[in-house]
């Protein structure tokens, strides 16, 4: 568990330096959030809801900022309204994504 919340950070790190622009890029700012929203859940799986707070609030900001960006976006409401309930989504991607895996 703590392997997967270490390779996760590894991940936020480097995108924050890979040049990645998620205020101006709609791909990358899905990208990140995906990052931020597993990352943050992680966290709160390994009790420590302290790390995954500011990551949550990250994802909301970013959302936020595309709303004002793209208002009429039927996926940019979609994210801002996940990012807006981080616990109703919790375990989601992360479920669907290992139950694909067997």
């Amino acid at each position: 568990m703590h392997g997967d919340v270490n390779a996760h950070r590894g991940c936020s790190t480097k995108s924050r330096t890979s040049g990645l622009s998620p205020e101006a890029d709609l791909r990358d700012a899905s990208r990140l959030s995906y990052i931020y929203g597993e990352l943050a859940r992680l966290y709160r799986r390994i009790g420590r809801p302290d790390r995954a707070q500011p990551l949550e609030n990250s994802r909301l900001e970013l959302w936020r900022h595309w709303d004002r960006t793209l208002s009429d976006s039927s996926f940019v409401l979609r994210q801002l309204e996940a990012a807006s309930h981080p616990a109703l989504m919790q375990g989601s991607i992360g479920s669907l994504s290992h139950a694909d895996s067997r």
